[in-house]
């Protein structure tokens, strides 16, 4: 098992919505997965963090506003297996016409 650690800057737009973080473990299928391949991992309010444990395995990890899961997600990213910890930053952006999305950092 290792570290993910998911933060989220603290930024105006969403401010009083937490952001649902989830993972899938398996292959996945967008737009909408079946529930039974991923798991809600916990919820990030604005400006916080949230810490939890993955497999070493390959994981995509998604986040959305409520409790549809996936099917609402706004935005997602795939880890690589590997055994090394993993932090990934993200805020929201202002965009009142999608409902103000939330978006992961990508790395160049």
């Amino acid at each position: 098992m290792r570290k993910l650690t998911v933060n989220r800057k603290k930024y105006c737009a969403g401010a009083w919505c937490a952001i649902h973080i989830y993972a899938a473990f398996e292959p996945v299928s967008f737009p909408c997965i079946n529930k039974k391949t991923h798991k809600l991992l916990g919820k990030v309010k604005n400006g916080k963090s949230l810490e939890c444990e993955i497999p070493e395995c390959e994981v995509t990890v998604m986040a959305a506003y409520d409790n549809l899961g996936v099917c609402a997600m706004t935005d997602y990213v795939t880890i690589p297996s590997g055994s090394e910890d993993v932090v990934l930053n993200g805020k929201t952006k202002l965009n009142p016409m999608r409902g103000n999305p939330f978006y992961f950092e990508k790395e160049n």
